[in-house]
């Protein structure tokens, strides 16, 4: 990974604390799907628990924010992304 950068998932009960920040960053994604999600419904699968909020530091300061969910498939479980904004992709994707 490179220097500087920090991966992960933010606890259920820190959630409120990044949040302002992490609407800032995924508005811009969930304002794509036309009205189908708000940022209100990513707020609420997150504490709900549906959703695992994803905070990406550099530098101890938040540069991206990201969600995932586990699928059941018949055969095995997946992990999809959801919402995903910020900045800083390249530097950091494949490490998340």
């Amino acid at each position: 990974m490179t220097k500087g950068f920090c991966i992960s998932p933010v606890r259920p009960e820190l959630v409120d604390v990044v949040w302002p920040e992490a609407v800032k960053m995924l508005e811009p994604a969930t304002d794509t799907s036309a009205g189908k999600v708000l940022i209100g419904d990513v707020y609420n699968s997150v504490v709900n628990g549906e959703l695992v909020l994803w905070m990406i530091l550099e530098d101890g300061a938040p540069v991206a924010f990201y969600t995932t969910r586990l699928i059941e498939y018949p055969n095995r479980r997946a992990m999809a992304v959801d919402w995903l904004g910020g900045s800083g992709l390249s530097s950091w994707m494949n490490e998340a």
